[in-house]
């Protein structure tokens, strides 16, 4: 075998009745630490038909893979410990109604979407980046902020990856915002409106909550990737990447959508 050659690990952690998967992240990272060999991980937030769940993925040699794997009872019952919780919103997603109550750990195969991110050489760069957001994300201990601070937090961000790039001022939010529209209509809101109210909302959100974290170097990190690998990635690149972390966050669609708005520039109209 050869001793270099790496493997991954793709584990689906279910939050049974409630939705809010932020607090099963202590619990992965607990049993993280005891892991050996682990040289790259990154999670995203997900729901589908069996329920809401963190989706947990870890690289390392095959036989170490093959030990986290036999440890996967243990973070089971750690995730046990935190599972149920509902998050409260900003905006609700009727969506969410569709994910059913699973409980419990289960694996999956980890096929990484190379056309979607630019080769093998892009999808090298961006899992460094998930990473480096995942790491973020635990160090911030996003389980623990309020929603406000998940808005404002995603709002900087943005905002941060729009100045560092090369777009111009306004596009990448307003690409954002126009992707999660229908989503937000579905939810009951206007996206024009929202759009127009956005420097009120926005000095309504700042004068309640500070951003909980410095994303300076993650935006860095991001734009970086963007420069060497859109060329060659999917039309949708861009928004993948700023989602993803997001995700991370906490917010979903709506308030993605949201946070968009809220750090465009004021409409003039």
């Amino acid at each position: 075998m050869n001793p270099h050659e790496r493997d991954w690990l793709y584990v689906k952690v279910y939050s049974g009745q409630g939705d809010d998967v932020g607090a099963l992240l202590p619990a992965v990272l607990e049993w993280k630490a005891s892991l050996h060999g682990a040289d790259r991980w990154h999670f995203l937030r997900y729901m589908d038909s069996s329920g809401h769940h963190l989706r947990v993925r870890l690289r390392g040699r095959a036989e170490d893979v093959d030990d986290w794997y036999r440890d996967l009872p243990r973070l089971e019952q750690l995730a046990r410990r935190e599972s149920g919780r509902t998050m409260t919103r900003i905006i609700h997603d009727p969506m969410v109604e569709r994910a059913g109550h699973r409980s419990g750990v289960s694996v999956c195969l980890y096929s990484p979407e190379l056309a979607k991110y630019g080769g093998p050489e892009g999808m090298e760069d961006t899992e460094i980046l998930f990473q480096k957001s995942s790491q973020a994300c635990a160090d911030n201990r996003v389980w623990a902020w309020s929603p406000l601070e998940r808005l404002m937090a995603a709002i900087d961000y943005i905002g941060a990856v729009e100045r560092e790039s090369d777009f111009e001022p306004g596009s990448l939010s307003a690409r954002i915002a126009d992707r999660w529209a229908d989503r937000l209509r579905y939810g009951g809101f206007d996206p024009d409106k929202v759009r127009h109210r956005s420097p009120t909302l926005n000095e309504r959100v700042r004068a309640q909550a500070r951003p909980p974290a410095d994303w300076t170097e993650l935006a860095l990190l991001t734009s970086g990737v963007l420069a060497a690998r859109a060329a060659s990635a999917a039309p949708e690149f861009p928004l993948d990447l700023i989602h993803m972390h997001i995700n991370r966050i906490g917010l979903n669609p709506l308030e993605e959508c949201l946070a968009a708005h809220l750090c465009a520039p004021s409409p003039t109209t």
